[in-house]
């Protein structure tokens, strides 16, 4: 029976729950009586049901052996959404709130924020907020941290120097100097920003005639 039951999808049939058996035709549910296991027993129970249908007019001729179980349906599982764009902004602002408590070195770059935003729109609701474990999330905080080093190259770069190295000659050997920029702009009658504008090549090739 039990097999019989676990094909039902829809139903589950708790484990040691008894198979109840309808003694008599018109046996309310609460006069059902629980199936015994042993053979010994089962003969006993089973002569009795019989004799008892024998007691009505054509009783045996009609006679029908009722079994029952309790089972229990299965609760619908949850299921995953679709990560609209209203849960999404949802999301990104729960993950927001829960990352400005953290210190710096916990915060996430823009990459990785927008993958959690997305996997946790998709979550059923009431889906507590757990940063993802996942390799795909692994990759992404990875590439922010290099993100975030280029950018804080970058603007070291775009910031001016107190000081610029200038190498000379002297006597045969290459000694660096360290100019400061103030006075060297002032020297040369240069603006007071730099004339390169960012990531231009600092050599360009000649024009062709």
């Amino acid at each position: 029976m039990r097999r019989l039951v676990e094909k039902v999808k829809e139903i589950e049939w708790p484990e040691g729950a008894p198979i109840l058996l309808k003694p008599t035709i018109g046996a309310s549910q609460a006069k059902f009586v629980m199936l015994v296991e042993s053979d010994q027993e089962l003969l006993v129970q089973l002569t009795s049901v019989w004799c008892l249908a024998a007691k009505r007019e054509m009783g045996q001729a009609s006679f029908k052996l009722e079994l029952f179980i309790y089972v229990s349906r299965v609760a619908a599982s949850a299921t995953i959404r679709r990560a609209t764009e209203g849960r999404i902004a949802a999301a990104a602002s729960l993950i927001d709130e829960h990352l400005s408590a953290l210190p710096a070195e916990q915060q996430l770059g823009e990459t990785s924020r927008a993958y959690w935003a997305v996997t946790h729109a998709r979550q059923p609701e009431q889906t507590p907020l757990a940063i993802p474990t996942n390799h795909t999330f692994t990759q992404l905080r990875r590439i922010d941290d290099y993100q975030r080093e280029a950018d804080e190259e970058s603007q070291q770069r775009a910031a001016s120097p107190e000081f610029v190295t200038v190498r000379r000659r002297l006597n045969g050997g290459v000694v660096p100097l360290d100019l400061n920029v103030t006075d060297l702009r002032e020297a040369l009658g240069l603006p007071d920003y730099s004339l390169r504008p960012p990531y231009e090549p600092l050599f360009l090739a000649a024009p062709r005639r």
